[in-house]
């Protein structure tokens, strides 16, 4: 099975091509365009779940091949991961 991402990742973000197409059958994936990479494709971020219920990032294209079917490449594919920041205060000073 290919790895979308390269043997350097770490392996708890890796997502084999065949899982990270699973998520295109999610009914509650969410798609959104990827406006700062879009410059000469389309491009657009899909996060859904797996057949078992682990969230997947997908970063594809999609072809439109007639009316009735279309094309999606896989660009990129990895875990989720949740940044952590500092919450900013906001100064009761006036």
């Amino acid at each position: 099975m290919g790895s979308v991402q390269g043997e350097g990742e770490l392996q708890k973000t890796r997502v084999e091509f065949e899982r990270a197409a699973e998520v295109f059958r999610d009914p509650l994936a969410l798609t959104i365009t990827d406006e700062e990479h879009s410059e000469t494709e389309n491009r657009w971020i899909t996060l859904g779940k797996e057949s078992v219920g682990q969230y997947v990032l997908v970063v594809h294209t999609f072809e439109q091949l007639t009316r009735e079917s279309g094309r999606v490449r896989l660009i990129s594919a990895r875990r989720p991961t949740v940044r952590k920041s500092a919450p900013t205060k906001k100064s009761d000073e006036t």
